[in-house]
């Protein structure tokens, strides 16, 4: 999976302020259900953004972290308790 390049990532960025969450992780974290959630929305959409519910920013990063890697997706960025991913594109050459 390639990591999109600064000027990517801030298509991405822009594309995703018109969004809003349309996933939350609640108190049981990241359960099979939410994982399959994200990699539908994405599947769906390419660009989603996940509401983490309750918790502390370092908390969020590391979920951010591991949404990252257990779907496969790229993470565009965070804002606060919101996370937005992206669906990763074809391999560049």
């Amino acid at each position: 999976m390639n990591e999109p390049t600064a000027s990517e990532r801030r298509a991405l960025r822009r594309r995703a302020a018109t969004l809003t969450a349309r996933v939350t992780v609640g108190c049981q974290g990241l359960t099979e259900g939410v994982l399959e959630e994200v990699r539908r929305g994405l599947a769906a959409e390419g660009l989603l953004k996940v509401r983490v519910a309750g918790r502390d920013r370092a908390s969020v990063e590391r979920m951010a972290d591991e949404l990252a890697a257990r779907t496969p997706c790229i993470l565009v960025g965070r804002v606060g308790f919101v996370i937005t991913l992206a669906r990763p594109d074809e391999p560049r050459e």
